[in-house]
């Protein structure tokens, strides 16, 4: 089965490609993590230029350059019913919830040395939408 399904994603990417981005590949450095929507229409990835580009899939064509982070995010996830919303933590450890239609921030939280001194390594929307876990070193907010 996993053999299968690895095919089959394989033959929806056309084999692999390089997808155009927002900025040269030298500025954007390197893609960190990935996540797609939870219709399974978009996914997003996380740049060494402070960035989370979104991408329609499967044709991916760039739909979105979310630009706000300090520092390199390192993780982000979409929320499990609304496509155009995602979240995303940072190597500055902050935190940014985005409206990916708009490219805006809806919301944002920096945590400080009180909670952790580390960087926020995950994130993720509980099922009910209403609800982010965020990990950060060895604490869970």
């Amino acid at each position: 089965v996993r053999r299968a399904v690895e095919h089959s994603t394989l033959r929806q990417l056309d084999g692999g490609k390089y997808l155009q981005l927002d900025q040269p590949a030298s500025f954007v450095r390197c893609t960190i993590a990935l996540t797609f929507s939870c219709d399974g229409t978009r996914f997003a990835s996380t740049h060494g230029d402070h960035s989370i580009k979104v991408f329609e899939f499967p044709s991916g064509i760039q739909v979105a350059g979310l630009h706000r982070h300090v520092r390199t995010p390192w993780t982000a996830r979409f929320h499990p019913f609304e496509r155009d919303i995602l979240v995303s933590g940072c190597l500055g450890n902050e935190c940014i919830v985005w409206n990916v239609k708009t490219q805006q921030c809806i919301t944002s939280l920096q945590l400080s040395n009180s909670y952790t001194r580390s960087c926020t390594s995950c994130v993720c929307f509980h099922p009910n939408g209403r609800l982010i876990a965020i990990a950060s070193g060895r604490e869970v907010v």
